[in-house]
């Protein structure tokens, strides 16, 4: 089993640091790193709630990924319908995320 730490030694590449986009989206941002440099490390996520549990590198192209799934599946279900307020109810976690930027990216509030 991996823990945190030596999860982050596996991911890690030398280019972390953040650069400066001003006037840009966030959910911008994600698809612009998604394309520029894939597998560079978004965080690191647990596998579940148990304290030992494995934790697993989350690059920025699944990140992109998973919003823009998250976003098909929003339109799908209120095609027509702009500007909704939309509630996540769940667990607080890399989802809740991937939910807030996919109402982003729909034009939709949470």
């Amino acid at each position: 089993q991996k823990n945190a730490l030596a999860a982050s030694e596996d991911c890690i590449d030398n280019n972390m640091g953040s650069a400066d986009s001003p006037g840009r989206l966030l959910t911008q941002l994600v698809d612009q790193q998604a394309k520029d440099q894939p597998d560079r490390l978004y965080c690191l996520h647990p596998s579940s709630q148990d304290a030992d549990c494995e934790w697993r590198c989350i690059t920025f192209q699944q990140l992109s990924a998973a919003v823009n799934r998250v976003s098909w599946w929003i339109d799908s279900r209120l095609s027509g319908r702009k500007q909704q307020v939309l509630a996540y109810i769940g667990t607080n976690d890399l989802r809740y995320l991937v939910f807030e930027l996919a109402c982003m990216k729909t034009g939709h509030a949470v």
